[in-house]
């Protein structure tokens, strides 16, 4: 009886996980069940915590900003964020190999400590005294904050440049705080779906999440990568990232994927954050001309240190961290015969390709 109620439940799964592939967009299915207004109707303060590597990340600051701004004005001022360097639920290995502790003792102490003070009405832990504490990784610190995104942050963009060669970490990709006064030749490369370029770390349930190493994905030719001078001085990015490109397919449906990535002096490549784009391309390619777009990357916390690179990659998958695009422009979840599309991306003074980096000033 047991066996026979786990295949059911499997069976009832399958069904399930088949009736929210079919739903690809923010239609009527999910707007039924989604909780995405909750956040203004809370009538207690809540301790959101969550992790840099953690799926969830987007949702919780998201929902946290709503809380801040349209609940109660006690449940604003009283509720916190935590964001550790931590996975979903679990501990994320730096480059050095440590970690900042164990998990789970690391979301108890907090947790009882703000229960102790709203149930118990012991004083409230230093710890949480500010609206929010985060980690900034590459200093490895705790940094209390008290608000998000950060006021003194100065939005900086890094724009694109090579010679048409920006493909792979041997190729000609630079990245600068200058644009382009001339025309660069535009790179490309060929996304075939059943090649992928596959994930190493990222925002992944389970022990594949966190931090990797990232240099064998960096010598595909059909990864483009931009780097900057080794920095002169240390330099912090904590916030929302984005990357506006301005791209060519000849994909009727198609995705591009952006990664910040953190190149040590010795040429060991490290991800930070990454993000994707699925959109369709059916009308906009027969123009000839660039389309631009914007992909949204993880929010993240980075020092990057003095003698290092800021890299960004720019392909077309990330998988299993996403799902393939097969290019055709039919359903997906379907799709038996996906087809390669040739990816361009342009870089000059007019389509200012470029990486929006959250700086923060340091003393």
């Amino acid at each position: 009886q047991g066996e026979e109620s786990t295949l059911s439940n499997n069976k009832n799964y399958g069904i399930e996980f088949n009736d929210w592939a079919r739903h690809i967009s923010a239609d009527e299915y999910w707007q039924a069940i989604d909780g995405e207004n909750r956040a203004k109707t809370i009538k207690v303060p809540v301790l959101l915590m969550v992790g840099w590597s953690d799926p969830f990340l987007p949702t919780q600051l998201r929902d946290f900003e709503t809380l801040k701004r349209d609940a109660a004005p006690n449940v604003a001022a009283q509720s916190r964020l935590i964001i550790g360097p931590w996975s979903h639920a679990e501990a994320v290995r730096f480059p050095d190999g440590s970690t900042v502790g164990e998990y789970r003792k690391a979301s108890l102490s907090p947790s009882i400590a703000w229960f102790d003070h709203h149930l118990r009405g012991e004083p409230l832990d230093s710890s949480l005294a500010s609206p929010i504490r985060l980690y900034v990784m590459g200093e490895n610190v705790w940094r209390d904050e008290q608000e998000w995104p950060l006021a003194r942050t100065k939005y900086t963009p890094f724009y694109l440049h090579s010679a048409g060669r920006a493909n792979s970490s041997a190729g000609d990709g630079r990245l600068t705080v200058e644009s382009s006064a001339e025309i660069e030749p535009a790179d490309s490369y060929v996304y075939d779906p059943r090649h992928p370029v596959p994930s190493r770390g990222g925002a992944i349930l389970g022990p594949r999440a966190g931090i990797f190493l990232q240099n064998d994905v960096e010598a595909r030719s059909d990864v483009l990568v931009y780097s900057t001078e080794p920095l002169q001085h240390d330099l912090e990015v904590t916030g929302p990232i984005s990357a506006v490109l301005y791209v060519g397919t000849t994909a009727a449906s198609t995705d591009f994927t952006a990664k910040l990535v953190d190149v040590f002096p010795d040429g060991r490549t490290y991800n930070v954050t990454d993000g994707i784009l699925r959109r369709s391309y059916k009308l906009v390619c027969a123009k000839n001309k660039p389309t631009e777009i914007t992909i949204n990357l993880w929010p993240t916390s980075m020092l990057f240190r003095q003698g290092h690179r800021i890299r960004v990659e720019i392909s077309s998958s990330n998988f299993p961290r996403y799902d393939r695009n097969p290019n055709t422009g039919g359903d997906i979840l379907f799709e038996t015969n996906p087809v390669a599309a040739t990816q361009t991306v342009e870089h000059n003074a007019v389509a200012k390709s470029r990486v929006i980096l959250p700086v923060i000033p340091r003393l």
